[in-house]
């Protein structure tokens, strides 16, 4: 009896790796892998606050604001600042987790909570007008 208690100890970890294995593997194939380890605060915060927080913000604002100005009906405006405030959270949450789990210097994390901080501060007001302009214009 000992020999099968012990030949299943062993065999159950590596069953349980396989398991864990493969389902990382799953989760970082698929498209939402990213945006589950961004929702998170898994991916490092240099790539979160660079990558998507500044670089992807200009380029997303830059193009829904282009759309928006070229946009004649109010619902085309509305759902393109939907899809901006919805990108402004996503990253915004993404950078507060990551920083929260970043294990360098703590001047960078808090940095990042500022910038988040600071960016919400002054978009609600940019958010609030955009949404006025659209409904009375």
């Amino acid at each position: 009896m000992a020999r099968n208690d012990a030949a299943s100890e062993s065999a159950e970890p590596e069953i349980l790796e396989r398991t864990d294995d493969a389902e990382s593997l799953n989760s970082n194939s698929q498209p939402t892998g990213l945006l589950k380890t961004l929702w998170r605060g898994d991916a490092p915060l240099v790539i979160t606050y660079w990558l998507f927080g500044f670089l992807g913000s200009l380029v997303i604002y830059g193009i829904s604001t282009e759309l928006f100005n070229a946009a004649s009906s109010k619902l085309s405006k509305l759902l393109l600042l939907a899809f901006i405030v919805t990108y402004q959270v996503f990253v915004s949450v993404s950078i507060w987790r990551a920083s929260k789990k970043y294990k360098g210097k703590h001047g960078y994390a808090v940095l990042a909570q500022v910038a988040v901080f600071l960016g919400w501060f002054s978009s609600i007001p940019k958010i609030i007008l955009a949404v006025l302009q659209v409904v009375t214009g």
